[in-house]
């Protein structure tokens, strides 16, 4: 497994150049990047035991956090108001200053096994244990509130990857006898399960940049202003040369009203009623995607360039959205929309025609 870490970091380096076009939440970013070092950090330390102490040290300060950035990672993925609290991030911070401590005291030969040390170990270890149990609560808490079948699937089958990954790693390994199999295999285990997390860790922040989590709406009377720039914001984005550039984002929407960020993020939630910026543009891209799909003087252009023609960048996110929307694929949508208009541009005729019998 020596060279598990640079494969791991080829991973760490595709995920940036994957994601580097993501309109990420506000700490969500930060947190993904700190994931994905703590785990490198992690899979060198355990494959490269026999390194010096002034490579090996480092890496397992880096690699301490692990189990805090899954759980926030895991919260800012599955709660709402992760943005908004606090208390995780000084939870998280704590553990890491402790774990910084006893790595520390291993490494200058001072013994642990008693006084405060032992405290601060076993109080460094039940912290832990219970971060890595709070991402499932953090995870399933959200099944009850009428969520749609996707969300609850993605919820589930994320909670069973990381219940697979928490059984295996961390209770199988720590109840391992001296000498067993389970021991001898210790790192390896560790670092197969690290690189799987690494992935389906970036699987599920995939998933949310394409499925945004819906926030729980509150009953607050949107501001006079959020109205008004909200209204500012649709008339600019029903111009086609802003509303087909598929790499717009909410900055550069900001910075053609000169206004601030926050302010036109708050007036598409609070003006116009959308979750978020993406929500907002894939619908008025939709919207003008159904007329382009029902014209009759269209029916021979291929569904990518509709798609491409309304901002999207590539057919995948396009298909998934109009579906969202109308319940149907864009070719099938096409198909009974022109359908519709055939019928209806048959109907007058018909008409003209048995008017035109009953003159003769």
């Amino acid at each position: 497994m020596v060279f598990a870490p640079l494969l791991t970091l080829g991973l760490v380096f595709g995920f940036h150049f994957a994601f580097r076009h993501f309109s990420w939440p506000a700490r969500l970013k930060w947190i993904w990047y700190g994931f994905m070092i703590s785990l490198a950090s992690f899979v060198a330390s355990a494959a490269w035991r026999d390194a010096p102490v002034l490579v090996q040290m480092p890496l397992e300060v880096m690699g301490v956090v692990t189990c805090g950035m899954s759980w926030l990672l895991a919260r800012h993925l599955f709660q709402s108001d992760a943005d908004r609290v606090v208390w995780p991030l000084i939870i998280v911070a704590a553990l890491a200053i402790t774990g910084l401590i006893i790595l520390l005291a291993r490494a200058s030969g001072a013994s642990t096994e008693n006084g405060a040390a032992r405290l601060l170990m076993n109080a460094n270890g039940l912290v832990s244990s219970t971060v890595l149990l709070l991402v499932l609560v953090d995870v399933l808490s959200g099944l009850g509130r009428g969520v749609s079948d996707n969300e609850r699937s993605f919820r589930l089958a994320f909670a069973s990857g990381y219940s697979v990954l928490l059984v295996v790693a961390v209770f199988w390994l720590r109840q391992s006898a001296a000498g067993s199999l389970a021991a001898n295999m210790s790192d390896t285990v560790k670092i197969i399960c690290a690189m799987v997390a690494l992935i389906g860790g970036g699987a599920a922040v995939w998933y949310r940049q394409h499925y945004p989590l819906q926030k729980r709406k509150r009953n607050v009377a949107p501001a006079r202003e959020d109205i008004a720039l909200g209204e500012r914001i649709r008339a600019l984005l029903s111009q086609d040369d802003i509303l087909t550039q598929s790499d717009l984002r909410v900055r550069d929407v900001a910075n053609i009203l000169n206004e601030p960020e926050h302010r036109v993020s708050s007036a598409i939630t609070t003006g116009l009623g959308y979750a978020n910026f993406n929500r907002l543009m894939n619908d008025l891209r939709i919207i003008r995607a159904r007329a382009d799909l029902r014209d009759p003087n269209k029916a021979k252009l291929p569904v990518l360039t509709i798609a491409m023609d309304c901002g999207f960048g590539s057919i995948g996110p396009f298909n998934r959205a109009f579906k969202d929307a109308t319940g149907q694929t864009p070719t099938q949508y096409r198909r009974n929309g022109l359908a519709t208009v055939l019928i209806q541009q048959i109907g007058p005729l018909d008409e003209a025609d048995g008017a035109h019998n009953a003159h003769d």
